[in-house]
């Protein structure tokens, strides 16, 4: 697929989704930008999301979590099939990452490929299948997230397993 064509089918959602959310409502925001964009699905998805009681509030009035919350709904809106996600539970507490890592599972299940920058070891476990590691330039692992690999995966996010050593 050429460059063009990619950019077409791609959405990505910035590590601070503050730079990216420009309408004066979450309804508004859910839509912004999109032709011709369906209400029915805006609606089922605030709705999905737990977001419609504040769709008619400012998108910057909203905690961390629930702006992640309207990034995601924008991407499960916009009708792209390659979803990138750069960071997507920094600052959140623990009940937000889960959260989130729910609603990326879900966009997975609707068949689109999610592709995740993080360093959030649980977040991976949660929600990924695998562990592409790049490192300058290169890509030395592509580890599935299986309880298998976990000793490899403990590795590559510098996590330890508890053990004394």
């Amino acid at each position: 697929m050429d460059r063009k064509t990619r950019l077409k089918k791609s959405y990505m959602v910035m590590q601070d989704v503050n730079y990216e959310l420009f309408a004066d409502s979450v309804e508004a925001e859910c839509s912004f930008g999109i032709r011709n964009p369906d209400q029915k699905l805006v609606t089922e998805t605030l709705e999905k999301l737990g977001l419609v009681a504040y769709r008619e509030r400012h998108p910057n009035t909203l905690s961390g979590g629930q702006k992640q919350r309207v990034a995601v709904a924008v991407s499960m809106i916009c009708g792209k099939n390659l979803l990138v996600f750069d960071e997507p539970t920094s600052g959140l507490d623990f009940d937000s990452m889960a959260q989130v890592a729910g609603l990326i599972r879900r966009l997975s299940d609707m068949g689109k490929v999610i592709f995740i920058v993080t360093h959030d070891f649980e977040f991976v476990c949660r929600t990924c299948s695998r562990v592409l590691h790049f490192d300058e330039g290169e890509m030395p692992d592509d580890v599935p997230v299986v309880m298998d690999a976990l000793p490899k995966l403990r590795e590559l996010f510098s996590v330890s397993d508890g053990k004394e050593r």
